[in-house]
């Protein structure tokens, strides 16, 4: 990559962080919704250094887990309930989806 392109792209990161900062501090008043960009680092460098950030890392990725796998069982489940349902209801989503060519010559 260019040392231009590489500028350019490190400047609108750093632009979209002030916006961000800007933006929360001015119009949020609640941290917890949208948290601002210096909130976060003061945060990542307390736990990094208490040696909580492991702890919470780990706790992280066992809830990602667990909502990952749920989310792909009740897709699986869905899935399968809408292929049966699709086979039944085929022929009368067809009937009201595509216009009936003998209809439209009996209105003439």
């Amino acid at each position: 990559m260019p040392r231009k392109e590489l500028l350019r792209g490190c400047i609108s990161i750093l632009v979209g962080l002030v916006i961000w900062e800007i933006l929360t501090r001015l119009l949020l008043e609640n941290e917890l919704l949208i948290p601002p960009p210096t909130s976060v680092i003061r945060s990542f460098w307390n736990l990094t250094f208490s040696g909580q950030l492991n702890k919470h890392f780990a706790a992280t990725l066992i809830e990602f887990s667990y909502g990952f796998t749920t989310a792909c069982i009740a897709g699986i489940v869905i899935e399968s309930q809408g292929r049966r349902l699709s086979r039944q209801e085929n022929s009368v989503c067809r009937r009201l989806c595509q216009p009936d060519p003998n209809k439209h010559k009996q209105m003439e």
